[in-house]
C-alpha cells in the first residue's frame, strides 16, 4: 500500500488559563443594552504591503481589508457557501459550468455600480496576475471566466464538488483589481478609508454599503508585530484581537476576557504506518485507538481549548458523520481485542514520532504512549526536528506520528485518506456530486470507510477565537477567514 501523504503546519503551542467561551459576548452580571449608532472601534494591523486584498501576504491585513471589501462567496462555520456579492449560484449537471448570479443594486463606495465585469476582472486578476495572489490556487481548475449581463459563468477543466467554496475571494473594481499600489481602496463593504497616518488608518461607515453599521468609525492601529498586538489589547488600546492555541496564554486576566470562538480547520491526528509489520494488523490499530483518552488530552494538555473529533472532519461542519464507529477510551476492550485475536504484545515495540519544537504535541504524544503501554505494547516518543519529521514521513520511515493539516475551503479529503482503490473510487464520486445531499452522502461514506480501515486516529481540531473589550456588544459571529463578519451588527 502506498504511504499516506499528509500536509502539515507547525503550531507552537503554549499553556493558558481557562477561558470563558461566550457566544453572546455577555459576561455574568453584565447589563445588555439596545444597539445605538456611533462610537469608535479600535483594532490593529501591521504595515500594509498593499491595500489590494488579492495580493497582500499578511492574513491580518487581509482581515482588516475585508471591512472595506466584500467576498463573492463566504463559507459559514459549517463550511457551507453563502452568497455575499453573489445573489445565488448553480452548477451544470456535468459539474463543469458554474453560473454565479450577481447581486443587483450594489454600489461601490465611489457611487458607481457593482457589475459582473468587476467580478470577472477580479477572478482573471487572481488567475493570471504576475503578482501571484494567495488565492491563485483556488482557480487552477478554471479554464474560462465569462461576464454576462447579470451573472458570471465559470468553466472548469474537471468537476470539483466544492469549487463554489473556492470563490471566497474579495472583489475589486475592474480597473483596480490588478493595481498592487492602491492608495484609496474602493470597496462595497461596511467601511471606507478616510485618512491614514504612519500609525493609524481611519475608516468611516460607507454610505453606499449594503449594510449601515452601528459603529460609525474604526481606527486601525499599525503595530510592528503580534507580541505588540497582545500588549495593546491588554492595555485597552485596542478592542479586538485574534487568538489561538499559540497565543491564548499570553493575555493577562485571560479568564475574564470575552471570547467568541469560531470553527478552526486545523485537524490533528495520530497516523499509523500500515506497512509496519505490527500496525498492518487492523486489530492492533483498533486496540491502540481504544487506549487513547481524548477527553483527558483535551482537559489536561489542551486545557479544554479544542474540539474532539471522531472523524477527519470538524464536528460542526455540515458533512460530518456522527454515526461512524467511535473508538471510545476503553483499555479493557483494547486488551480483549488483542486477546481474542491471539495477539501477544511482549515483542511489540513502537514509536510515536513528533516535532520536538512543539511542546503541546510532545505532551500529547507522551500521554498516548503511556496509554498504549497499558495494554502491554512497549511505546516511546521519538522527538525529531521539523525538517527530519517531514522527511521521515515522506519516506514512510516511522511507526506512528502526530500530524496536523489545515483544510482549505474546499475541504478536500485527498490529503487525509489513503491512496487505495476504495478511497480513490469514493473521491471520484465526490467530485462529480452537484447537490449538497449528494456530497454529504459521499462524505459520510468516506468517513465510514476511514473509521473502518483506521489509517489514523482522529484526535481534535485546534481552538481559535477573537477576544473583545467590554464595550463591544452585539451579534458577533466571526468566521475563520473573516473575523469581522457581520460587523454591521456590532455596537459600542
Amino acid at each position: 500500500m502506498r504511504k499516506i501523504i499528509f500536509l502539515f503546519c507547525v503550531v507552537y503551542l503554549c499553556g493558558c488559563s481557562p477561558i470563558i467561551p461566550n457566544k453572546n459576548t455577555t459576561l455574568p452580571g453584565e447589563q445588555t443594552a439596545s444597539p445605538s449608532y456611533g462610537g469608535t472601534l479600535k483594532i490593529h494591523s501591521y504595515n500594509f504591503d498593499t491595500f489590494n486584498p488579492l495580493f497582500t501576504k499578511s492574513d491580518t491585513n487581509r482581515q482588516v481589508l475585508m471591512l472595506i471589501y466584500d467576498f463573492l462567496i463566504i463559507c459559514d462555520n459549517s463550511m457551507l457557501p453563502q452568497a455575499e456579492l453573489a445573489s445565488d449560484f448553480s452548477v451544470s449537471d456535468d459539474g463543469l459550468c458554474w453560473t454565479i448570479n450577481i447581486r443587483q443594486g450594489v454600489k461601490w463606495n465611489d457611487g458607481t455600480d457593482f457589475t459582473p465585469q468587476d467580478v470577472a476582472a477580479t477572478l482573471e486578476a487572481v488567475k493570471n496576475s504576475p503578482h501571484n495572489s494567495p488565492y491563485k490556487e483556488n482557480l487552477l481548475n478554471v479554464i474560462s471566466i465569462q461576464a454576462l449581463p447579470d451573472s458570471v459563468v465559470i468553466t472548469l477543466a474537471a468537476p470539483e464538488a466544492n469549487f463554489i467554496n473556492r470563490l471566497e475571494i474579495p472583489i475589486l473594481k475592474a480597473d483596480e483589481c490588478q493595481n498592487i499600489n492602491i492608495q484609496t481602496p474602493i470597496g462595497t463593504g461596511c467601511y471606507q478609508l478616510t485618512e491614514r497616518t504612519h500609525r493609524v488608518i481611519y475608516l468611516i461607515s460607507n454610505p453606499s454599503g449594503r449594510y449601515t453599521p452601528y459603529i460609525e468609525t474604526v481606527e486601525v492601529h499599525l503595530l510592528p508585530d503580534k507580541s505588540t498586538s497582545i500588549y495593546a489589547f491588554d492595555a485597552k488600546e485596542t478592542d479586538v484581537v485574534k487568538t489561538d492555541m499559540l497565543s491564548r496564554g499570553q493575555f493577562s486576566g485571560y479568564s475574564q476576557r470575552k471570547a467568541v470562538e469560531y470553527n478552526s480547520a486545523l485537524y490533528n491526528f495520530l497516523a499509523f504506518n500500515t506497512d509496519n509489520k505490527y500496525l498492518s494488523d487492523i486489530n492492533i490499530r483498533r486496540a491502540i485507538a481504544h487506549t487513547i483518552d481524548k477527553k483527558r488530552i483535551l482537559e489536561e494538555v489542551l486545557l479544554s481549548c479544542g474540539v474532539i473529533s471522531d472523524t477527519f472532519l470538524h464536528p460542526k461542519w455540515y458533512y460530518y458523520n456522527d454515526n461512524v464507529p467511535k473508538y471510545e477510551h476503553n483499555a479493557a476492550l483494547a486488551a480483549d481485542i488483542l486477546s481474542q485475536n491471539n495477539i501477544g504484545t511482549a515483542d511489540i515495540t513502537l514509536k510515536i514520532m513528533v516535532n520536538e519544537d512543539n511542546p503541546i504535541k510532545v505532551s500529547v504524544a507522551e500521554q498516548i504512549a503511556q496509554s498504549i503501554k497499558s495494554i502491554g505494547i512497549n511505546t516511546s516518543v521519538q522527538q525529531v526536528s521539523w525538517e527530519n519529521f517531514r522527511a521521515l514521513v515522506a519516506d514512510g520511515a516511522y511507526d506512528m506520528y502526530l500530524g496536523e493539516i489545515n483544510y482549505s475551503n474546499d475541504i478536500n479529503p485527498k490529503y487525509v485518506v489513503p491512496n487505495t482503490q476504495t478511497f480513490l473510487s469514493l473521491m471520484e464520486q465526490l467530485q462529480i456530486q452537484t447537490t449538497q445531499n449528494g456530497k454529504q452522502a459521499v462524505y459520510h461514506q468516506l468517513q465510514q470507510q476511514y473509521a473502518t480501515d483506521l489509517p489514523a486516529v482522529p484526535l481534535y481540531f485546534n481552538w481559535e477565537a477573537i477576544l473583545l473589550s467590554d464595550k463591544v456588544k452585539g451579534e458577533i459571529t466571526p468566521l475563520r477567514n473573516d473575523i469581522f463578519y457581520n460587523i454591521h451588527q456590532w455596537y459600542i
